[in-house]
């Protein structure tokens, strides 16, 4: 599970560097596997929201400047 939340986690463009070092010393310091697949669980959810928003975003842009372009 460390393994898992430190691939997930490292150098993520959906996270910032603050939240990056978090997660990977909480990983290495936290001994409770479901407090760990918690963490994984809600780290996907997050960079998955994040992306989604990134998308929308980009989304929202290309639409509007084929409108006015």
């Amino acid at each position: 599970m460390r393994t898992q939340l430190t691939a997930l986690t490292f150098a993520s463009p959906w996270l910032t560097v603050a939240e990056q070092l978090r997660a990977n010393h909480h990983a290495y310091e936290c001994q409770d596997a479901g407090r760990l697949e918690r963490w994984c669980l809600n780290t996907q959810a997050t960079i998955a929201r994040r992306a989604a928003e990134y998308q929308r975003q980009c989304g929202q842009r290309g639409s509007s400047s084929s409108i006015h372009g």
